[in-house]
């Protein structure tokens, strides 16, 4: 059963678009009753997503933000980036372009947990 999970959000200029999805995550979360953290790793953004997180951490302990932009942009390193500074156990990614909705990690904890059963 899944009661805490740290979901990563590998970005590139992807600002506008958090602005939304974070706070509908921990709604959902909120809904399904379970802690959540969300870990945004930024791959070099240059549309203000340092700025906002930084000023979105002063007021929400819950998200942090991994910089990347002195290095190569890889995907699959910054998954293993947000991976190594998650707190909990329970780690999934998600695109942060709009592609995937926040409900899909509603869908995927109650997949997890009926087959827990």
């Amino acid at each position: 059963m899944i009661a805490n999970l740290s979901v990563v959000l590998p970005v590139i200029n992807e600002r506008l678009n958090l602005e939304t999805l974070i706070p509908d995550i921990f709604s959902v979360c909120s809904d399904i009753k379970i802690e959540c953290e969300i870990i945004v790793v930024d791959d070099g953004s240059t549309d203000g997503t340092d700025l906002f997180i930084s000023n979105l951490q002063k007021s929400d302990s819950r998200v942090s933000r991994v910089d990347r932009s002195s290095l190569q942009k890889s995907l699959p390193d910054s998954l293993n980036s947000g991976i190594a500074k998650a707190q909990y156990e329970h780690v999934l990614w998600m695109d942060a372009d709009g592609s995937m909705p926040a409900s899909t990690v509603g869908t995927m904890v109650a997949s997890f947990n009926g087959k827990q059963n």
